[in-house]
């Protein structure tokens, strides 16, 4: 199985940022009735994330809470390939101290 390789970084809260692989075949997680352009991949339940993140250097940026205005850059920064003793999602690289989400 093939595996993506992401750097997704916390918007406004200095230099806080994970690298992380998960297996290609994720699905995308979205609000339903979200439009996802500028794939037109429809239904996020059938989207896989690798429909919309397609190459390296492919980028987005996500909103998380809408409440508290959580926003990310997901880039993706490699194809990699399954580790069988590697148990996904796997966090591969942490920078900075994340802040409590719900303080």
């Amino acid at each position: 199985m093939k595996t993506l390789i992401f750097e997704v970084q916390l918007l406004g809260h200095g230099s806080v940022s994970r690298t992380i692989e998960i297996p290609e075949a994720f699905s995308l997680m979205i609000e339903q009735g979200q439009d996802i352009e500028p794939t037109g991949a429809g239904s996020v339940k059938k989207t896989m994330v690798s429909e919309v993140w397609q190459k390296p250097g492919d980028r987005m940026v996500m909103l998380f809470d809408y409440g508290d205005d959580w926003r990310f850059t997901v880039l993706l920064k490699a194809r990699g390939v399954e580790d069988k003793k590697k148990k996904y999602p796997a966090v591969l690289e942490k920078t900075g101290r994340a802040p409590k989400q719900y303080a």
